[in-house]
């Protein structure tokens, strides 16, 4: 019988949290085998992948500059511990924004200071690994990640 493994990332996170999978089956994702294995080859289960965004919900700005007066007016501020895009523009409901900032830091606002979009950062700098999901960025150090709610 094939050992059971957690899978890994090149980040050394779980993959697929929970699961376990036999030794040598395949994975088409970023997550992969680490180390040498012998036994039968078995699939895993079908990968799982929740909706990105709550319902209503777009991408307003993929990585901006955040400030400490903040960038968004009438602003709440959550820490999360499973912190997601999801996760955030779920608890922003009755907001216009939500952004995810510094992998456990969601916000909720009603505008943008200014009435116009903060600068653009460079997406590499969006590189904080979420809380609540390793294989998703959730802004940086002072960078955030904007969503808008679309009113129909």
């Amino acid at each position: 019988m094939a050992d059971e493994i957690e899978t890994v990332d090149m980040y050394d996170y779980p993959c697929n949290a929970g699961y376990t999978k036999t030794c040598c089956a395949e994975i088409y994702n970023r997550c992969g085998l680490w180390g040498n294995c012998t036994g039968p080859e078995t699939a895993l289960p079908q990968p799982y992948y929740p909706q990105f965004l709550a319902p209503g919900w777009s991408s307003f700005e993929v990585c901006a500059v955040d400030n400490a007066a903040r960038v968004f007016t009438d602003v709440t501020v959550l820490y999360l511990p499973g912190n997601t895009p999801y996760e955030c523009t779920l608890q922003c409901t009755g907001y216009a924004y939500a952004g995810v900032e510094y992998g456990d830091e969601c916000y909720c606002g009603r505008g943008l200071v200014g009435g116009e979009a903060p600068p653009a950062a460079n997406v590499s700098e969006c590189d904080v690994l979420c809380t609540g999901d390793y294989t998703l960025s959730c802004g940086g150090p002072w960078r955030i990640q904007i969503y808008q709610f679309e009113v129909v």
